[in-house]
Parts: structure tokens; sequence; C-alpha cells
């Protein structure tokens, strides 16, 4: 089944190296592309996917735990005890197959920064390694370790996978960054280990450092860097290793492809354990005040902040790579010594400059498991000015039957039939002439499922023009496909839509290599609503937004506009005078289906429906959970991004009042500001709530909703946490 979503989109990356074909040719319509080269590769890709179907019976598979580690010693030798980062503190025995650990600053000497070719601090920690698993009995053996300058990675196995290695099945790779990529600390090195029929490439980097704004690693840099020592050729010795087509080598392409090949995939997976140097753009004491949040363990504000995210999420960098959940405090820059409390260096700020970071490839996704909460660093370990950070893996190798696999290859090519010649014509055939999805609704996706069938005689080769997301793209003759089509309406085309400047209609083209173009035209019906419109907009309709035309000679003229919207006044209204009593509002979500009926009434004009008298605690959650809603779905939030910057220089109430004047809009934005802050006020001041630890809670909740966040916006005018919640509680709290 393939899914084609309906435009506008957006594709989403998935942790994967993609072990998919080179892509098709451009086509569009009237150009059909290179019909030929698209043959053979939807040939070679039916083939890929049709073996794969057979894993279970083509593959052996056993669980490998693999547990991996970064540490920037900071030329610092092993003096403490490195057991809680080697394995889980209470446990007797290391449990993981593997250990996997990336040291940076081994040595820091002046000779070395030149030029290194002793191994002495290489050896001093791995005997400190070795010393600390022997608490835990014989169980483990050097593999291999590669080492650039200070950059160190070195792999312990487990004496009984030790059978389950390729021969001659490791290989290791290196690149500096510095003057003839040798001299300086920073640069990287690799390995790669062949475990049955599975591929692992582990990376270990050190990237320059910097405190200042994004990018700290310029994104092309940091991409090339990181390209120089994954993209270098790793020389394995083992065949079978080079006919996996050196799986990770080509890491770097767009979405991180790999070479193509006919056998089944291998869940290859590779983890890297860097010292990325990013930082976060927030001042120190903003940044230790959000450290100290009373959310323990949950940094969701502060990595908003975190450099790397940022690069991650704006696409610039690492795209291809994911990251567990951060739930353990920055790694850097710390007192040597110290292991609790705030153990930072007064006079750097806190960074999470140590991560991990793996992807997989395309359709194994489950070939590789982050443990849940493995993801930690181990503050006790206080030699350096950086924390260590591991995380556990769990990894499904394989074992390929060859024999079996070529024969199944050899049917399925067969099956496929020879390569189609100029005078065969294919014949597809669609279930509808026109898809029609009927009322679409803004965030309520709708999904349509349309067959395709091959009514001729040969196998027909096709595609979508354009192609957002692959399907089989090859039917055998008889055969039959359902391509679901997924509406998806974003919030942008969404405002558009509402105010009448866009419409729902789309045209599917369906090519099939050497024959005809079919036009599948694609349409639905918009449901106007109160989210995602405009709020300069809604305060001039004469009715509901449902029912009221979009033609601006339709609009009420601005003296008569609204001083801010009536759908917004009703929600704050009605929980004035019902939800005052509701402890957990806004704190608690809301029913879904409830919150659905509150919205459909603002876009209706419908009265409310719900027991005046006794409306009960859940309603008035989901009416704070619409509320929530009306003002996250806003095109622009209440308070503009041009004014973020002037709202940060506020230090009093005076000065916050201020900028109410310069809000845009026919005071639609002040009239919401004044209405939602009034009465988040009178909220907060009840006699059994009325202290400042509330009124910051709710501050903390509606701080984002309020601002907003745009990934545009370059980090150094947005406003961090702090300042947003200050900037409120001279609104909200105790005056």
């Amino acid at each position: 089944m393939a899914d084609i979503p309906l435009l506008p989109s957006h594709t989403v990356e998935g942790p994967w190296i993609s072990d998919i074909p080179p892509p098709l040719s451009p086509a569009w319509a009237g150009q059909p592309g290179n019909q030929d080269s698209d043959i053979v590769l939807l040939r070679q890709q039916w083939l890929a996917d049709q073996l794969a179907q057979q894993d279970a019976e083509l593959k052996h598979t056993r669980d490998l735990s693999i547990r991996v580690g970064t540490f920037n010693v900071n030329g610092q030798s092993p003096i403490e005890s490195l057991r809680p980062w080697l394995c889980n503190p209470d446990a007797k025995y290391a449990t993981s197959d593997l250990l996997v650990l990336g040291f940076q600053e081994l040595d820091l000497s002046t000779e070395a920064l030149l030029i290194s070719t002793t191994t002495l601090r290489e050896d001093l920690w791995c005997e400190a390694l070795m010393r600390d698993l022997a608490e835990l009995g014989d169980q483990y053996v050097k593999l291999i370790s590669k080492q650039l300058v200070g950059v160190l990675i070195v792999v312990l196995i487990r004496r009984p996978i030790l059978p389950l290695l390729a021969p001659s099945g490791v290989a290791s790779s290196s690149a500096g960054v510095g003057i003839l990529g040798t001299m300086g600390n920073k640069g990287g090195v690799a390995l790669r280990l062949q475990i049955m029929d599975t591929a692992i490439v582990f990376v270990n980097a050190h990237l320059a450092a910097s405190t200042h704004a994004v990018p700290p690693v310029d994104p092309a840099q940091a991409t090339n860097t990181y390209s120089m020592f994954v993209g270098r050729g790793m020389i394995p010795v083992d065949p079978v290793v080079e006919r996996r087509n050196a799986d990770y080598m080509s890491l770097t392409g767009p979405g991180g492809r790999l070479n193509f090949t006919l056998l089944p995939r291998t869940p290859s997976a590779l983890p890297t354990t860097v010292d990325f140097n990013y930082r976060i753009d927030l001042l120190d004491d903003e940044i230790r005040a959000l450290i100290d949040d009373p959310k323990d363990g949950d940094f969701t504000n502060l990595l908003k902040f975190d450099q790397l995210k940022v690069q991650q999420q704006l696409g610039r960098v690492f795209t291809h790579m994911v990251e567990g959940p951060i739930a353990f405090k920055p790694t850097y820059r710390c007192e040597v010594g110290k292991k609790e409390g705030h153990y930072w260096d007064s006079k750097r700020r806190p960074a999470w400059t140590d991560r991990i970071l793996y992807c997989t490839a395309r359709g194994k996704e489950g070939a590789v498991r982050l443990v849940e909460g493995s993801y930690a660093s181990y503050p006790a370990i206080s030699l350096s000015d950086h924390k260590p950070v591991s995380a556990e893996f769990i990894v499904k190798v394989e074992e390929l039957d060859r024999d079996l696999a070529t024969a199944r290859l050899k049917q399925l090519i067969k099956k496929l039939g020879r390569l189609p010649l100029e005078q065969d014509i294919p014949r597809l055939r669609f279930g509808d002439d026109l898809i029609d999805f009927g009322a679409i609704r803004y965030l309520k996706p709708l999904v349509h499922e349309l067959v395709l069938q091959n009514i001729g005689i040969i196998t027909a080769y096709w595609r979508i023009i354009p192609l957002e997301n692959g399907g089989p793209l090859l039917l055998l003759p008889g055969d039959s496909v359902t391509i679901r089509i997924t509406t998806n309406i974003t919030n942008e085309f969404a405002c558009q839509l509402n105010a009448g400047s866009k419409t729902l209609d789309e045209i599917m083209i369906l090519h099939t290599v050497r024959g005809k173009d079919t036009f599948l035209p694609i349409t639905g019906t918009w449901v106007r609503t109160c989210l995602a419109h405009d709020p300069a907009a809604l305060v001039r309709l004469p009715g509901p937004a449902r029912t009221s035309p979009t033609a601006k000679s339709a609009q009420l003229p601005p003296e008569k506009a609204l001083s801010s919207p009536k759908e917004l006044m009703r929600l704050v209204n009605w929980l004035m005078k019902y939800g005052i009593e509701c402890d957990d509002l806004f704190v608690q979500a809301g029913n879904p289906d409830t919150v659905d009926q509150i919205i459909e009434a603002l876009d209706t004009g419908a009265e409310f429906t719900f027991d005046e008298k006794d409306p009960g605690h859940d309603v008035s959650l989901a009416f704070g959970s619409a509320l929530l809603l009306f003002l996250e779905e806003m095109p622009e939030p209440v308070i503009p991004y041009k004014l973020h910057l002037q709202c940060s220089l506020s230090t009093s109430r005076e000065q916050a009042y201020e900028i109410l004047d310069a809000l845009p809009g026919i005071n639609a934005n002040v009239g919401m500001w004044i209405s939602v802050t009034a009465f988040l006020h009178f909220f907060c001041q009840q006699e059994k709530r009325a202290n400042e630890s509330t009124a910051k809670a709710i501050a903390r909740i509606f701080a984002n909703v309020l601002w907003g966040d745009s990934m545009t916006m370059p980090l150094a005018n947005r406003l961090s946490p702090l300042t947003r919640l200050w900037f409120l509680m001279f609104f909200i709290g105790p005056h």
C-alpha cells in the first residue's frame, strides 16, 4: 500500500540511513524523464522489497546489547573508577555484549597537538577500563581501537560474542581537521564491525569549540568535517564486507543514502559519540535557573535553545540522526572534583556538549532500539571538566541463508519477466475518476484509498508525479495496489483557506512508463473555522467564522470591528463564570471530543450545550484546552515575533504595559492580551491559590502559547523561557 499525502504537505525524516535506490529521474506533466533507467531502478527496488518480505525465512536473528559511551577527559588520567559509566551501578555483572567507548582530549600536550603517534595515553585508559571491568569477572577482551591525537574509540567485547564476528570483519578510519589532517586535537575516528551478516559503524568525533551564537560550528563545516571521517575509505579485508557496498560510506548524501543491493538489506546501525561543542543560546543565569526548574529531569524549555537541536530542526546538520530524550543535566563545563549540586564552572555557561546520536537502515527501524532511560550522564565521575555520557542499544543482528536467498531471487526474477520492449504497452486502471474528500476540517486528517490495477499482459512500471512517499511502483499482470491519500492541512494553508485565498483542488498525475499519463482530480470542501484564522479578520466578520462571507467587501468597517475575537471572549467569559473553581484548569487536558464540541459551537455561533447549573469538572478542563488550542493555532502569536526583542528589555510593569501600545491589528491583539491576562490574574488570585507559585505555574503554560516559537527567527531575537515568564508575571502575578 502506497501512502500519498494531499498537498500541501511535508515529509518527515526518520532515524534512518536510507538504503533505497538512487531517485527516479526528474519528471513532470508532459516530461516522463529517463524511462529506461527508471525501469531498471524499479525492478531492483521490487526485487529487494520482495526479498525483504521473506526475512523471517531467509535470516536467523539474535539481539545484541551494545553500551555506547562518550567522555572528554580534558587530558586527565583515569584516577577514578569508571565502573558507573561502564555498566549499571546495581549490576553485579556487566550485561552489554559490546562496550564502545569514545574519548576526546585524551592528550593535550603540545607535542600531541602537532603530531602524535604514541599510544601511551590509549594504553593508560584501556588498562583502567579493563581494571574496572575485572571487578565484574573476566568477561571482556579488547577487540579494536583507533586513535587520532586526542580522539580515541575502543571496542570491548564479551568473549561469547567473539565467534559471531565475521572473518576479518573489522575496519577502521580516521580524519583530522587540523593542518595536513593530523595537527590539532579535532577530528574523528570510526570503526566498522561485521557481526554475523550485520554491519555496524561506530564514530567518535570532536568538533571545533565556540561559545558564539548559532552556528557555533558552521553547518557546512560540520557536515564536511563529519563526511571526512565517515566518507573516507575503510579498507576491509573480508570481501563480504566489501559486498555490503561499504554500508555507511555515503552517509552524508541527501537523506544519508546507502548504496543499493539486491540482497535483503541488513539492519546496519551507526551510533555516534561526539563532543559536538554546541552550546545553549541563553545567558548564564537563565541556563542555571532553568536547570533548577521544579520539574526534575524535564529540560524541554532549555533544550529549545540547544544549538544542536535547533540546527537539526532547521535541517542544516545531522538531519538523518536521532538522539534519545535528554533527562540529565548539562555535562560541561564542570569543576573538577565536584559531584553534586551546581558542579559547573562559575565562569562558563553550562552546555550539553557531549552527545550520542544514532541512525539505522531505512525499513529496519525496529532493528536498533535505544533502551528506555539508558541515555544518561554520570556526575559522580569528576576527574574532568566534562561528565561522561552513555546509552544502551539493543541491535538485531542477522545471518543470511545465502543459498536460499539466491534461489528465491532467481524465482522472483523469473516471475518479474523480461525487460519491456518498445512496442509493449502497459495498461493500468484506476478505481475512481475523481477523489472527493467531502468536508475537510482543520486538524482532522481524512484518508481515501484508491485501487490501481494492472489490466494488461505485461509488467507495468508507474510513478506518482510529484512523488511524496514511495510505493511499490511496479505491478505484475493482474496485480493491484491500494494507494492511500491523506489530507494534511498545515496552519499556514488553513489560514489561506479561511481567508478564501486558496481552494482544495489538486491534480494527481499517474505516469505509466512507456504508457499514457492519467490525471486524477482531487478535491474537497473546506469547513471554515476560527482556528488558524487571522484575529484581525475575525474581529471584522459579521457573523460566525463558518458562515461569514470571505469577501473583504462583506467585512465590518474598521470602526465597527470588535476589540477582541468573539470566539475568544466566549471562552474567557465561560471560564470566568464556571471554571474558576477548577484547580487543575490548563494543567490537565480536557476530553478531545468535548473540545471539538466547543470549537464547533464557536465556529457556528451555536449555544454551548452544557448544563450551566453544573457543567462539571471535565467540561471546565475542555474549555481550558479549547482556549489554549485557539491561541496555539493562531497564524502569529498574540505577541508578534517583531516585538519579542522589545519584550526582553522590559524590566518593570510600566514598561511591559507600554508594549501593548505597539501591538498590531485593529486592537485585536491588545484585546486578546487584556482578556486572557485579566482572566488569568483573576484565576490566580483566588484565595485558595493566591500565591506566586500558582501564578508562575500558569505563566509557564501560557508563555509559549502567547509568544509562540518560530524556528526561522534568529536565536538571539527569541525570548528565553525566563523572560517570557517574568513578562507575563507583570500581568497575572500579585500586583
